[in-house]
């Protein structure tokens, strides 16, 4: 399975007459290795500018998992997250 994702937001304050840019991109991929076992990994970016700010800031998120089935109701999730 294979999934990503494309957003962009601009808003602008009626207050301030300040605009805001927001954009970001994603995806996530998983793929079962057997009946009980799947594995997969996500990855997230996001910048955002803005007229009041003098530099633009950036978000990074990486996360790999392995979960695995342990009964019909049960299943367990191991996963790290990095965040820059």
């Amino acid at each position: 399975n294979l999934a990503i994702r494309v957003n962009r937001r601009e808003q602008e304050s009626t207050l301030s007459s300040q605009t805001e840019s927001l954009f970001g991109i994603g995806g996530s991929w998983s793929h079962t290795l057997s009946r009980r076992l799947s594995t997969g990994f996500s990855a997230d970016y996001q910048t955002r500018e803005s007229d009041n700010v003098a530099q633009g800031s950036d978000f990074l998120s990486l996360s790999p998992f392995v979960s695995y089935t342990i009964g019909p109701h049960v299943s367990s999730r191991l996963s790290y997250q990095y965040m820059d």
